[in-house]
């Protein structure tokens, strides 16, 4: 199997217990819909500073922030898709950044057991609310063929953990072109879509149900001498599933209009 030379940008998502850029991801949306179950109550919106690097989004209690996102960037997190899966738009959509400040208008509840899971799912509805309010964002859904990665059990079987908690968290962490993912409580279908970094979609194809807990580390370095292996031999050792390329119907979010956004 190759392996991807050109990995898609993305956005990141910042839990509160540590800066991460993977998260766990919620069910897509129908394109066109705000889903307004949830908006924030307050929302600032500011170009970003030329000189900013990265982008993240920080989902905590209390508050949500983006530094440095572009509008495709937040139809992705909002959306919960991958790169690939959105298209169109004019240019700026990429090249324009944002600063955004903001707070919801439900808390979320201290005794709810699943609150990291539930605080997710909560911003990616205000953003997609925020988008269509402030952006005038509108969208059309397709069904293309796309090259994507189907993820399968591996021969052997899989290797993952019954989650003890289904807390529905995923925190990574990279050191000098070493990464690892750290997951609980995440299902089969939230393994695929956090795996968002790969040059294409990954279609959950493994038939697991259930929650699950695990630990991966790999290498974004081709090097043969590594000091730990790629995403795809990792996959395989250390979870037990596989990473098969091949071409698969994808849901597409096609960008119809979508204006620079609104006063504060």
């Amino acid at each position: 199997m190759s392996k991807p030379t050109d990995l898609a940008p993305r956005i990141c998502a910042v839990l509160v217990l540590t800066l991460a850029p993977l998260f766990t991801i919620a069910s897509p949306q129908s394109a066109g819909s705000t889903d307004a179950s949830f908006r924030f109550e307050v929302a600032t919106i500011k170009p970003a500073s030329p000189d900013a690097r990265g982008n993240t989004v920080n989902n905590r209690p209390g508050g949500f922030e983006v530094r440095n996102g572009s509008v495709r960037s937040l139809v992705q997190y909002g959306y919960s898709i991958h790169p690939a899966q959105v298209i169109g738009g004019p240019d700026w959509i990429n090249s324009d950044r944002f600063d955004i400040t903001a707070k919801l208008e439900q808390q979320e509840s201290e005794t709810d057991p699943n609150r990291v899971s539930t605080r997710d799912k909560r911003g990616r509805s205000a953003v997609r609310a925020l988008l269509v309010e402030r952006f005038q964002l509108r969208l059309r859904q397709e069904s293309r063929e796309l090259p994507v990665y189907s993820l399968i059990v591996d021969k052997g079987g899989h290797k993952l953990t019954p989650s003890a908690t289904g807390a529905g968290r995923v925190f990574t962490s990279s050191s000098n072109a070493i990464r690892t993912m750290n997951s609980e409580g995440v299902s089969s279908k939230g393994i695929a879509e956090n795996f968002s970094f790969l040059d294409r979609p990954v279609l959950d194809e493994t038939g697991l149900s259930g929650l699950f807990d695990f630990k991966l580390t790999w290498s974004d370095s081709l090097d043969a001498d590594a000091t730990a292996p790629s995403i795809f031999t990792a996959v395989r050792e250390q979870l037990g599933l596989k990473l098969e390329a091949k071409k698969g119907q994808v849901g597409i979010y096609v960008i119809e209009k979508v204006e620079k956004p609104s006063g504060n």
